[in-house]
Order: C-alpha cells, then sequence, then structure tokens
C-alpha cells in the first residue's frame, strides 16, 4: 500500500530520474549531419569504430551492462553521420559465425557487454548481452568462447538472468 511518505519518496525518485535523462545523450538524439567528433562529444567514445568496403565507418556504442541496447552509428565519406541502428536481434546475432571469430570481433561489432561468465572446467567464457524482445521480454544474447584461442564456439538467447523474482518485487 502506497503511503504518503512512500509517494513522496516515488515521487522524489521519479523527479530525480527525469532531471538526469535531460542530461543524457541517446544515438537516436543526433542529428544528422553531425561528425564523428561531434557524436564523440555527445555519446563518448565509441566501443569500435570500422571503416566499412565503401568507405562510410560505423560507430558501435553500447549502453550495456544496464541499457539494454547496442546501437550502429553510420558515417558516409564525408565523415558525416547518416543514420543509427540498434541492433541486438535475431537478424544481428545471426552475424556472429562460430569456428570463424574470435570474441575481439564480436566486441568490434557489438561492443563491450553487460558481463562476462567463466566457465573454467570448460575452459570457456561468455559474453552476456542483455536486450528487450518485443515477443518474450528481458532475453540475454550470449557468445560463448575458448579462453585459449579466444574463438567463438557458439551464440545462443535465453531469459535475462538478471531478471530475478526479487527485482520485479520491488
Amino acid at each position: 500500500m502506497l503511503t504518503r511518505r512512500s509517494f513522496g519518496k516515488l515521487g522524489a525518485a521519479a523527479s530525480l530520474a527525469l532531471l538526469g535523462l535531460a542530461g543524457c545523450a541517446h544515438p537516436q538524439m543526433i542529428d544528422p549531419g553531425s561528425t564523428e567528433e561531434q557524436v564523440a562529444a555527445k555519446l563518448g567514445q565509441p566501443d569500435s569504430r570500422v571503416v566499412l568496403p565503401d568507405g562510410t565507418v560505423r560507430l558501435t556504442y553500447s549502453l550495456q551492462p544496464m541499457g539494454q541496447e547496442v546501437w550502429w552509428m553510420f558515417f558516409d565519406r564525408n565523415g558525416r553521420f547518416t543514420k543509427c541502428e540498434e541492433i541486438l536481434n535475431e537478424e544481428h546475432f545471426s552475424l556472429v559465425q562460430p569456428g570463424k571469430m574470435k570474441i575481439s570481433d564480436v566486441h568490434q561489432m557489438f561492443g563491450h557487454c553487460a558481463q562476462v561468465y567463466h566457465f573454467k572446467f570448460l575452459k570457456q567464457s561468455a559474453y552476456m548481452y542483455r536486450w528487450q524482445s518485443a515477443g518474450f521480454g528481458p532475453m540475454a544474447f550470449w557468445v560463448q568462447y575458448n579462453d585459449s584461442d579466444q574463438v567463438v564456439t557458439e551464440w545462443t538467447v535465453s531469459e535475462d538472468p538478471w531478471r530475478s523474482e526479487h527485482m520485479l518485487r520491488d
């Protein structure tokens, strides 16, 4: 039951959250035509920068661990921002090729992950990215790799392990 005191705490928390959001930049808020330097000034340094075969540049911005998004931001040959694309979805997961890629390639595509899990007895580790599925809610995208050669062995999706009953209760 909400009391006047708890209602006041909720109101204060909501106000602080709105103030925090007002100062935050998001990839969707970048103006077309902005330069890479202008984008970096607003969003910080990207997780990766890749020059594509046609000369365009793709920056990767991960909002992990608490955010459930990873964005690709594209710049034309003149260095001007043209579009952004949210990439934590099945279409982009299929770009990960087990046996052919290293985990550094995955980092270049998806940026930093929410958490790295280590499976010492298997001598493997996994990157876990948190994302929102339209049909299933909070999910996790896992990319497992060998510790010795860093080669990706498999990828899969599951429910988000950070989503637990006690987190939903309070």
